[in-house]
């Protein structure tokens, strides 16, 4: 009867107040019929479960009463099998939450429940998993071997009796409407004897699972989801990211399956999935917040200064971009306006920069058509680079092209002018390959992308030189090295350039081949 309900007098002493998180429970010490009475052991058939749909994971092998503790039905009669004595109101050895008793030890919680290891699997819910026999068969055998004339032949009883012998036999009876059905992990309708029988079983063979310290789990838990984590954070393809992560989640329900079948150590896999999984949501919702802020920032540092193909492969592709200065191989233009000083002077200010913005306008738009990257204006004058930020193989060669194409497109902006009245222009362009350093460079707020180095004032001074040799387009030797037979040069000269003991042959780009 539950706790705190009258209990008549003369049965007080055949009561057990069982204590406990709720209130104490009043259980019955010895079964009413006078038969049971000089029963070798008796234990409780209480099942660890809050409810009835909860799934039976644990197994109370002893309750604490006042004076001591009194053993379940499968620690009693495990202790029967093994003569280990009655266990009536008695202390057992518990070192190391383990419960050691009649040669046995058991691994318990603090509230010696044990974790039951299930034995077999079942083709249908209500199957046993261990051997059935019906209650009536056993006691129709009985009459039988009590009356000599029934007629049944002895070869048949003496069967029958073999079938139990050395056995144990628990006896007992399930329904659904006597509410003993309850979920186990192997059943969602496991009968209450079953339940006695795997913990029985665990018992005697000494196999039962325990849970991994907690000491060890939690830390364990919390180090791998880290370690997952940073493997997450690593730059790959979304569906290669969802693929590590399945296989991680994939490897930790192996892994817990192995621990137990092999250890018999129950690790909280579960929580383990779930930290792996609430780690993949939040690394994943970590670096889409964090992508979005870079292609913000990719698209205002490289919109202005690329084309719009080469921007969004950026976009595509932003593990191929290094951000920062670098040293790299790459051609550098430079185009300026031959005399445009007097030009400013001979016509009005918003004529000049009507004028201008035309210009560059189309310079810009060749540039970028031959995949260069804008590195700035300066005055009149046009900068630009090749093979950064994006790699290309064929550099020298586009920017000759480029240059090319330019002059092209000034004779078309000068022959419209001179019609229209306006100043004719003339255009100057040096380029030059070698090293530099390409990066954002420049204060901590206020920075650009751009290139520095020898290879760069070379370029500037090539540009120069066409004042001198009454050319438009002059490229260095190292430029010319990279082109082969595409492009239609002549030789003019060799320059010294600061930082370099060897004078550097120049050349004039006639065109190039088709």
């Amino acid at each position: 009867s539950p706790g705190g309900s009258p209990a008549a007098p003369e049965w007080r002493h055949r009561l057990w107040r069982i204590a406990g998180e709720r209130a104490p429970t009043l259980f019955r010490l010895l079964p009413p019929h006078d038969a049971f009475r000089n029963a070798d052991g008796l234990g409780t058939i209480r099942i660890a479960a809050r409810s009835q749909e909860d799934i039976v994971r644990r197994y109370p092998l002893a309750d604490r009463v006042e004076g001591g503790y009194v053993a379940s039905a499968a620690l009693d009669g495990a202790r029967q099998f093994l003569k280990g004595g009655r266990t009536a109101a008695w202390k057992p050895s518990f070192p190391g939450r383990r419960l050691e008793t009649a040669g046995r030890s058991v691994p318990v919680n603090d509230e010696m429940e044990m974790l039951v290891r299930w034995k077999g699997a079942k083709e249908r819910p209500t199957d046993l998993s261990y051997a059935r026999y019906d209650f009536d068969q056993l006691v129709a055998a009985a009459l039988v071997r009590a009356d000599p004339e029934s007629g049944v032949p002895p070869e048949r009883l003496a069967a029958s009796e073999a079938a139990l012998r050395g056995k144990i036999v628990l006896i007992g009876f399930t329904a659904a409407g006597l509410l003993d059905l309850r979920a186990t992990p192997l059943s969602p309708a496991g009968a209450g004897v079953e339940i006695h029988a795997n913990a029985l079983d665990n018992v005697l063979n000494g196999d039962a699972n325990t849970f991994a310290p907690s000491w060890l789990a939690l830390p364990l838990i919390v180090a791998l989801a880290a370690i997952f984590g940073l493997v997450l954070e690593q730059p790959r393809s979304q569906p290669v990211t969802l693929l590590v992560a399945a296989g991680a989640i994939g490897a930790a329900l192996a892994g817990g399956y192995l621990l137990l079948d092999l250890a018999h150590t129950y690790f909280p896999t579960f929580a383990f999935t779930g930290s792996l999984a609430l780690t993949y949501v939040t690394v994943t919702t970590i670096k889409f917040f964090a992508e979005q802020r870079q292609t913000a920032y990719l698209r205002s540092t490289f919109g202005r200064y690329v084309s719009p193909q080469i921007l969004e492969h950026i976009l595509d592709h932003p593990e191929l971009l290094k951000l920062g200065g670098e040293r790299r191989d790459l051609t550098i233009l430079f185009s300026d306006i031959r005399g445009f000083t007097s030009i400013s002077e001979a016509s009005e200010p918003e004529e000049v920069v009507e004028m201008l913005n035309e210009y560059l306008t189309r310079m810009v738009e060749i540039l970028l058509a031959h995949g260069g990257t804008l590195d700035k204006f300066i005055g009149d004058a046009v900068m630009g680079f090749w093979n950064a930020p994006l790699p290309d193989p064929d550099h020298a060669k586009h920017a000759v092209e480029c240059a090319v194409e330019m002059i092209a497109a000034t004779t078309e902006i000068r022959d419209r002018w001179v019609q229209q009245g306006k100043a004719a222009i003339r255009i100057g362009i040096g380029i030059n390959t070698g090293e530099a350093v390409v990066g954002n460079i420049g204060a901590e707020k206020v920075f650009s992308y751009t290139v520095i180095g020898d290879a760069v004032n070379l370029a500037s001074r090539l540009e120069g030189k066409n004042k001198d040799y009454g050319t438009e387009i002059i490229i260095s030797e190292f430029t010319r090295e990279r082109m082969g037979d595409t492009v239609q040069t002549v030789y003019l000269d060799e320059v010294k350039v600061k930082g370099k003991e060897k004078a550097v042959r120049i050349y004039e780009v006639r065109g190039t081949h088709a």
